[in-house]
């Protein structure tokens, strides 16, 4: 692992939602990258005056498993990451995985903790579940709570995803899950992708939550309570060869707010469920049944589920305020256990709409912020396809956040 220059003030870039693996993603073209790409790497050359990051962090959907295969987005992604490396963007790069590419922290806790064990002889851990990481701009430092550095060393073992890179060009990726915490010289920034404030990605826990348990979960127990739903949600219809074909155009034609496709899946679903569900006398029940769930399964085709996606009120909603509410309570459990203090900034993505540095989202009502207001941020998303494009969130060497759009034409 580089270690940040410690000759030179801090800087830190921020981006989200890239999606590359999506056939829409707009910083790849092919087996090379973009001008858009080209854009973002001049906007932090002007930044940093031509020297690299200390650290990239890369905040969620950066990969899109759910439009491809997993070896299909991994191959695209990388003249993104090659790029970084050939242009000096970043000495480091913080993945932060999103609900779209769960699949590479799932993918880390196997590596760390069940196939390096076994290779080397020792017995498997269970998942950690979640990993906090903290950088410390003032001590320049960062550190994964938790995580055993090499023995002799100053760095934290390498990881498969540096295989992104070309040979001898490798860049230091360190994971955290599902927040990364930013120490600056008067608060602190979390920094996290904002799918477990969604209800889609949290649906098993606000059913059973506080059935099971009293006062709110940890952040371990919330991974723990959704991880099952994730695992086909996130990521598991982006690997049916011809069924993932199928949910892409389903998914295409909601988003323009038609269900064609849909209409007719559920025509020849719905005789199929008939037969299997006998219910004899009872068979008005069934009926009613399978209507019902042909009605709901066009009702969210249709759009009249709010799409977080291109929201720009996306916690206007009072129920996902709520839900902000819980995650922020277990988010100041575990800074406190860290020794740190309550965030006062907080960097999301995953809808896709920039909140820009200079007119932050103020979230009012959280009494572990006393009388001040949480002030939320968002990096936006690179599809070319949406209504707003892609932007990168920097914070200066004295904590200042200050930020850029990069035009997606």
């Amino acid at each position: 692992m580089i270690e940040p220059s410690q000759n030179t003030p801090m800087k830190i870039g921020i981006i989200s939602d890239t999606h590359l693996g999506h056939p829409d993603c707009s910083l790849v073209d092919g087996a090379k990258v973009s001008t858009v790409y080209q854009g973002l790497a001049d906007s932090i050359h002007a930044f940093t005056g031509g020297s690299p990051l200390d650290f990239l962090i890369l905040n969620g959907d950066i990969m899109d498993f759910s439009a491809a295969a997993m070896a299909d987005a991994l191959k695209a992604a990388r003249p993104f990451f090659r790029g970084i490396s050939r242009d000096s963007l970043a000495r480091q790069i913080v993945y932060i995985p999103g609900n779209h590419d769960k699949r590479i922290w799932n993918a880390v806790e196997w590596e760390t903790n069940i196939i390096g064990k076994l290779s080397r002889h020792e017995e498997p851990r269970r998942p950690r579940r979640t990993q906090p990481g903290v950088i410390d701009m003032e001590e320049k430092t960062v550190k994964l709570s938790g995580v055993s550095r090499v023995p002799g060393k100053k760095h934290y073992g390498n990881l498969f995803l540096e295989g992104l890179f070309e040979k001898g060009a490798r860049r230091p990726i360190l994971v955290a899950y599902p927040n990364l915490y930013i120490k600056t010289c008067d608060e602190l920034v979390m920094v996290t992708h904002g799918h477990l404030t969604d209800l889609p990605w949290i649906l098993i826990s606000e059913l059973l939550g506080n059935t099971v348990k009293e006062g709110g979960l940890s952040l371990l127990e919330l991974e723990e309570y959704n991880a099952p739903f994730h695992s086909f949600l996130c990521t598991g219809v982006g690997h049916g060869g011809e069924m993932s074909e199928l949910f892409y155009r389903i998914k295409k034609e909601a988003q323009q707010g038609k269900s064609r496709e849909l209409q007719k899946t559920m025509d020849d679903i719905v005789p199929i469920l008939d037969k299997m569900i006998p219910l004899g006398l009872f068979e008005f029940l069934d009926n009613a049944l399978l209507k019902g769930l042909k009605m709901l399964a066009l009702f969210i085709a249709n759009n009249r589920v709010e799409n977080p996606r291109y929201n720009d009120r996306y916690f206007d909603d009072l129920e996902r305020r709520r839900r902000f509410a819980r995650f922020f309570t277990a988010t100041c459990e575990e800074t406190s256990l860290l020794g740190l203090g309550a965030p006062r900034s907080i960097v999301c993505g995953h809808t896709h709409r920039i909140i820009p540095a200079s007119r932050p989202y103020p979230f009012k009502g959280l009494m572990e912020l006393g009388r001040k207001d949480l002030l939320m941020y968002n990096t936006g998303g690179w599809l070319k396809t949406g209504p707003s494009g892609g932007g990168i969130l920097f914070i200066g060497p004295k904590g200042e956040l200050t930020g850029e759009e990069i035009p997606q034409k």
